[in-house]
């Protein structure tokens, strides 16, 4: 009897060691060794698409659920998906700052001059004859411009990026995908240009949706009485995300490797539709 209650937690011990040389961030623990086949995924969600729409629910929107988490002290936001660096709080608020008017010559002079770059002819014999007073320039000086700033509406953060792995496990046969991480984004309305706010840990995103069943909603437009829990939305991939990166040596995207962005849509598509038909092929051995 003992020689058996030695052997069994011989073996307990090994199999949490083999759990344990995982290096994934995933919210399951599975063996290198049982991975026969793993490739790390960023995908791109676009909530006002339709499909996404049910991430996005009007006061429980995920980016709005994310930020409460943080103030709240539940969640600690990175500065990337690699989960490395952490982001104060501090500075979390001021990534979701919009601030509006500078400090310049709102011609874009802030050392006087026409507005183009050059002294106009009145400047250069000392008087401005569109100052009010002495030194009191009504065009351009920085005390007549006012910079003001204020929050970020969470409905405006509306891009959800994910980082995943999809490995197959060849104990049950089949290709599984273990988010990593939740990056959320904004557009700036200025530049066009989609500006990252933070990175979040998927295992601790998921306690937070856990802890908050009544918010953290992935709503049924169908049937509103089977909503789910936003956690289980995610482990039944009820959202559609554009593959935008695979695991490179460039660590390049898909859109840094072509000129057309149509090609890097095509390759996308095309890189999601290798990863269904390797799991098929997999299947015939």
């Amino acid at each position: 009897m003992k020689r058996i209650l030695v052997l069994t937690i011989i073996v307990l011990a090994f199999s949490k060691v083999g759990f344990a040389q995982d290096p994934s961030n995933s919210i399951y623990a599975v063996s290198n060794e049982d991975k026969m086949y793993r490739m790390t995924i960023w995908r791109r969600v676009f909530m006002e698409e339709k499909i996404n729409k049910s991430f996005f629910a009007r006061n429980r929107e995920i980016s709005r659920i994310l930020i409460d988490a943080v103030r709240d002290g539940l969640l600690i936001p990175y500065h990337s998906d690699s989960l490395e660096r952490r982001m104060t709080k501090e500075e979390f608020e001021e990534r979701l700052v919009i601030k509006t008017g500078d400090d310049e010559d709102s011609w874009g002079s802030s050392t006087g001059g026409d507005g183009w770059d050059e002294p106009s002819s009145d400047e250069a014999e000392g008087g401005d004859p569109w100052a009010q007073d002495a030194g009191d320039d009504v065009w351009g000086s920085s005390a007549a411009t006012v910079q003001t700033a204020f929050a970020r509406d969470p409905t405006e953060i509306n891009i959800l990026e994910i980082k995943e792995e999809a490995f197959f496990d060849k104990i049950r046969s089949r290709m599984y995908y273990h988010i990593q991480s939740l990056t959320i984004y904004y557009t700036d309305l200025n530049t066009g240009i989609r500006e990252p706010v933070a990175s979040f840990d998927y295992e601790e995103a998921e306690k937070v949706f856990r802890l908050n069943p009544e918010i953290a909603i992935w709503y049924n437009p169908q049937n509103p009485g089977q909503s789910r829990n936003l956690a289980d939305a995610f482990l039944l991939r009820l959202f559609y995300g554009r593959i935008i990166k695979v695991s490179n040596p460039m660590d390049a995207t898909i859109r840094e490797q072509v000129t057309d962005p149509q090609l890097a849509l095509y390759l996308s598509q095309q890189k999601e539709y290798q990863l269904a038909e390797y799991e098929s092929d997999l299947w015939e051995y």
